[in-house]
């Protein structure tokens, strides 16, 4: 359990202590919303005229349950105790298992399989080596069309994993993948990638590459601040240090735009102090930081990790993002913002 100070009648605070603790509860999920840290529930949640919406992990060892009863759920907590006035699940009509829904017409893929069937040797999907895409792109056209009829796919967010060996880290093989989702009227593709490991004029050509093939924002996500913690925690990208990261977001803000271009930082791998850093070195790059909790999976070398969060300076922090982005791009810049900013399921805004 996380060691926090969290007062029960402030919705906010609950919302956070869900997405890091997620919920215990009796209903019987397909397993493309158990699987990875990207799925989960979707839940609105109303207390005392307010309302807010989360996204949570199912997690057997929460202090939470969520329980169904004939059509009702109920939120509580370890003594039975109703935590809000009313939840209600929110969600997607798409069941699939290349397609993850998030929320109505927005998805997300991940085209890589790991190259190591040692789950705990996978470094969370980095690899030297991997072991090849995951679906041909017939598979990928045709299993696009039979969801597309179910719910129109409006915004996708395409994840490459993280290829160490390949100076493109990969986006190469995926091209073909990206240029079916544009031939297909997608509205928005958000492509997260590793920094290219290129020179300046070859990042450039990349970048202008990936924006033509139908990419309208990217991610090069950072995820941990400090460098002797990224190794630790991330051996193969942690190797890649911060300053590429950021010269990186410099590069593609000049080719996607302001708004478009984003970088996660982890709140529980990362100290407030390290997140406030990182946020704002992002956001002088020319990016979105996008602070998001760090919800370890059952069977991966960090299953048990228990941070300690504090947070009212996380919310401090997330509102004076905002104030400095809007006074940079003007006040609708939020409502521009694109994959795992867009679907708001993981980030803390």
């Amino acid at each position: 359990m996380l060691k926090v100070f969290i007062a029960k009648d402030d919705l906010r605070f609950l919302e956070l202590d869900l997405m890091f603790q997620g919920v215990n509860t009796n209903i019987n999920l397909d397993t493309y919303q158990r699987l990875t840290s990207c799925n989960g529930l979707f839940l609105e949640l109303e207390k005392s005229g307010n309302e807010t919406r989360v996204k949570v992990n199912v997690n057997p060892n929460s202090s939470y349950f969520l329980w169904q009863e004939n059509n009702s759920l109920f939120l509580m907590d370890e003594q039975g105790q109703e935590l809000v006035d009313e939840v209600r699940r929110k969600g997607s009509k798409i069941k699939s298992d290349i397609f993850a829904p998030q929320l109505e017409g927005i998805v997300a893929i991940g085209l890589y399989n790991c190259a190591m069937p040692d789950l705990e040797k996978c470094g969370s999907w980095a690899s030297f080596d991997y072991s090849g895409l995951k679906y041909s792109t017939d598979e990928f056209e045709a299993e696009f069309d039979r969801v597309n009829e179910v719910e129109a796919i409006k915004a996708i967010t395409v994840n490459a994993g993280s290829l160490i060996e390949r100076s493109d880290r990969g986006y190469g093989a995926m091209a073909p993948y990206v240029r079916i989702l544009r031939d297909k009227g997608v509205q928005e593709i958000n492509l997260e990638l590793m920094p290219p490991d290129m020179d300046q004029e070859n990042l450039q050509n990349l970048l202008y590459e990936i924006r033509d093939d139908g990419v309208t924002s990217i991610q090069f996500n950072l995820e941990v601040w400090d460098p002797e913690l990224r190794v630790e925690v991330m051996p193969y990208k942690g190797a890649i240090p911060t300053s590429v990261y950021l010269d990186t977001i410099t590069e593609a803000s000049e080719v996607f735009g302001p708004g478009k271009v984003s970088s996660v930082l982890m709140a529980g791998l990362n100290d407030s102090e390290s997140l406030r850093e990182g946020a704002f070195a992002v956001i002088d790059a020319g990016g979105v930081p996008s602070i998001e909790p760090f919800r370890p999976l059952k069977g991966t070398p960090m299953e048990n990790w228990s941070p300690d969060i504090n947070y009212k300076e996380v919310i401090e922090l997330t509102r004076d993002i905002v104030g400095e982005l809007q006074q940079r791009y003007g006040s609708n810049i939020m409502g521009d913002l694109e994959g795992c900013l867009k679907c708001g399921g993981c980030n803390i805004y």
